[in-house]
């Protein structure tokens, strides 16, 4: 990851500038860029990187504009698989039982500072907290949301379920990944106890409440490329979400999961959101 930042470093003399644009109508969330409001909007090809290896990239083509109350991003990025399966139930004749399937999803996330020094690389040791948009091809989507989260980064140990790794400086870095308060955009299945078919979802996509709703979002996939648009109000007066204001600047990042979960991902460098 040490040698990731230091690349990205070197082939940016500025971070990459996202501008909202301003725009009288919002577009309609379904996945095709076809809105009038996106027309207006500048398009910034942002490259994104796997943090163990600098060489393998991805271009995701990114839009944002505003409308008066809301903020709204385009992202379009090339996939030649529509994975929209994750962790189903598969039956096992040999066994008479389900095993849990070793499948994917595509996920993509959006990452906005929220409170400390933001800093795209999560290894960076800077005690931070974010705020987390997490749309997935098949825990979310077929809801039309996001799963809304915040990040937590600390150099001490944040109980819980947060986890511990090891910093760029070779020492601990604990990460906690909270919902937001309220009804989750999935929720999971038990497995079956008899046969209920050759393959049976464990997640399943609802509609949330409470501050884990803010994030509407929809993806559809045509001609190997992802099409992903999300809202958000600008300001959701909600404490574990970043509110956004007019003539203000944030850092931000994203993220390209190609049915891959965890550490392994593509990851964008450390940019700056615009409020116009």
């Amino acid at each position: 990851m040490k040698a990731l930042v230091l690349l990205l470093a070197a082939l940016q003399d500025k971070p990459i500038e996202l501008v909202s644009a301003p725009v009288d109508r919002a577009p309609a969330l379904d996945g095709v860029a076809d809105d009038d409001a996106w027309k207006s909007a500048a398009e910034v090809k942002v490259t994104l990187w796997k943090p163990h290896d600098p060489n393998d990239k991805k271009d995701v083509l990114v839009r944002v504009c505003r409308t008066t109350d809301d903020i709204h991003f385009l992202l379009v990025w090339k996939d030649d698989t529509k994975d929209v399966r994750h962790h189903p139930f598969v039956w096992n004749k040999e066994k008479g039982d389900y095993d849990e399937a070793e499948l994917e999803e595509d996920v993509a996330s959006l990452g906005f500072e929220l409170e400390g020094e933001f800093d795209a690389d999560m290894l960076a040791g800077k005690e931070s907290r974010w705020d987390v948009w997490h749309w997935k091809a098949a825990r979310t989507n077929p809801a039309g949301f996001a799963m809304d989260k915040s990040h937590q980064y600390s150099r001490s140990n944040l109980g819980g379920k947060s986890k511990k790794f090891m910093g760029n400086d070779g020492k601990p870095v604990w990460i906690a990944r909270p919902e937001d308060a309220g009804r989750s955009a999935t929720k999971r299945a038990d497995k079956p106890a008899k046969n209920e078919g050759d393959e049976v979802p464990q997640f399943i996509a609802q509609e949330p409440d409470g501050s884990a709703a803010d994030v509407r979002a929809k993806g559809a996939w045509k001609d190997k490329t992802w099409t992903l648009e999300l809202s958000r109000k600008l300001r959701t007066g909600q404490k574990d979400d970043a509110q956004l204001e007019s003539g203000k600047s944030y850092g931000f990042t994203l993220a390209v999961f190609d049915h891959e979960e965890h550490a392994d991902h593509s990851v964008a460098p450390t940019m700056k959101l615009v409020i116009k």
